[in-house]
C-alpha cells in the first residue's frame, strides 16, 4: 500500500464514506437509528374538498428586457388548480392581497389561506412582533376576514384531515 501511495503522489487519499459505508453495512457492522423514519412513510397531506384550503407562494422570475419581477400564485390544495396569479415588481403585501382577492373572486373563498414566510406575508424582518401588512389588509377586508391566515410558523396546531374538518366550516362553500 506504501508503494501504491508513493507512485500515485497525494492525490490518492483512500476510498470515498459512501464506499466504506457500503462495506460496513453488507457485513452487518453499521448501528441502524431507528428514531429515523424511512423515506417511504412520508405522505404529503392534502385537504379532502375544494377551497379547504389556498396555498400562496411568490416567485421572483427574470424578464426578457432583464429586470426581476414577483410573481404570487395561489393553489387550491385539493385540486392543484391554479386560482389566481398576479405579478408585481417586488414581492409586497399589496402584491399578495391583489393575488388572494382574484382568487376569492373567482374562484370563492376558502376555509384557510396558507403561505410560507416569505417578506410580503410576514413583517418578521422589517417590524419583529408586529402584524404584517399581508394581514392587516386581510383583517380590513370583508372577504378576506372569513378566512383563516396560517403561515409556516403557526404552530398553534397540526394541520390533519381531522383538524380540517373543524377549521373547514369556517366559511360555507356553497354560499
Amino acid at each position: 500500500m506504501i508503494e501504491v501511495h508513493a507512485a500515485t503522489g497525494p492525490a490518492w487519499l483512500g476510498p470515498s464514506r459512501s464506499t466504506i459505508n457500503r462495506v460496513l453495512a453488507r457485513h452487518d457492522l453499521l448501528e441502524r437509528n431507528p428514531a429515523k423514519r424511512p423515506r417511504s412513510s412520508f405522505r404529503r397531506f392534502v385537504y379532502a374538498r375544494p377551497r379547504d384550503c389556498y396555498q400562496i407562494d411568490a416567485t421572483n422570475v427574470r424578464l426578457a428586457d432583464g429586470s426581476l419581477a414577483a410573481v404570487f400564485d395561489v393553489l387550491d390544495d385539493c385540486t392543484r388548480t391554479l386560482v389566481g396569479c398576479h405579478a408585481t415588481i417586488a414581492e409586497t403585501a399589496e402584491g399578495a392581497v391583489t393575488a388572494v382577492r382574484q382568487a376569492f373572486g373567482e374562484y370563492g373563498v376558502p376555509a384557510i389561506v396558507l403561505s410560507d414566510n416569505g417578506t410580503a406575508f410576514t413583517s418578521r424582518l422589517t417590524r419583529p412582533g408586529s402584524i404584517s401588512t399581508f394581514v392587516q389588509a386581510s383583517i380590513s377586508s370583508r372577504t378576506l376576514s372569513a378566512t383563516r391566515l396560517i403561515n409556516s410558523r403557526d404552530t398553534s396546531a397540526s394541520y390533519t384531515s381531522a383538524r380540517c374538518a373543524e377549521i373547514s366550516p369556517v366559511v360555507n362553500p356553497l354560499a
